[in-house]
């Protein structure tokens, strides 16, 4: 696996939505917890309709009352991960599908979450070279089990960056060594330089 890395958002899904599905560059869709029609399958993969993802975990967030601010800080909304392989994996579209779901179905089986695949690196692209896949996953933070926030912690990257590198051994992708959670605590830049190859 190349790259894991993590955004916050603090603010409705919408912008986040908007951005990845602008201008029809999602290849396919993922979604867990999500109301989204399937139109068909290609192979075992759904090939799911048009869904308004963000607007669902916006609603289903805020009837929880999990969008307000917190000691006069802005409410983490959502957590939006990249997980990019390596190029010289020359990851498939149905591979990495499959990784992406198996990884957010192990770390957010009671979250909300949709999956944007992507194949638009901006520069590679401007230098000719092939775009490599990638995929955007977009977390609700509310748990629907328990109707409590998720709470991200620095030890959380750590764990969720040396699963991502179990499976990509799985997937037979260019993994990394394994992560220890005390390099997050102690330096979130080299947490970041450690996640990629």
């Amino acid at each position: 696996m190349g790259i894991v890395k993590a955004i916050s958002g603090h603010t409705g899904a919408r912008g986040v939505m908007r951005y990845l599905e602008r201008d029809g560059r999602a290849l396919a869709h993922d979604f867990l917890n999500i109301g989204a029609p399937i139109e068909g399958w290609e192979g075992d993969l759904p090939r799911y309709g048009a869904c308004d993802w963000a607007a669902e975990m916006d609603t289903v967030r805020e009837a929880a009352g999990n969008g307000r601010a917190w000691r006069g800080r802005a409410a983490r909304t959502w957590k939006h991960y990249v997980l990019s392989p390596d190029p010289g994996s020359r990851i498939d579209l149905a591979t990495l599908r499959g990784l992406a779901v198996e990884w957010a179905s192990e770390h957010f089986p009671d979250h909300q979450v949709a999956i944007v695949y992507h194949d638009d690196n901006h520069e590679r692209l401007k230098k000719g070279l092939q775009g490599i896949p990638h995929a955007h996953i977009c977390i609700n933070a509310l748990n629907t089990q328990t109707g409590r926030k998720w709470h991200f912690a620095k030890d959380d990257l750590a764990r969720q960056a040396n699963v991502a590198q179990e499976l990509a051994e799985k997937y037979s992708l260019a993994p990394l060594p394994k992560m220890r959670t005390s390099d997050a605590r102690e330096d979130p830049l080299k947490t970041m330089r450690i996640c990629r190859t």
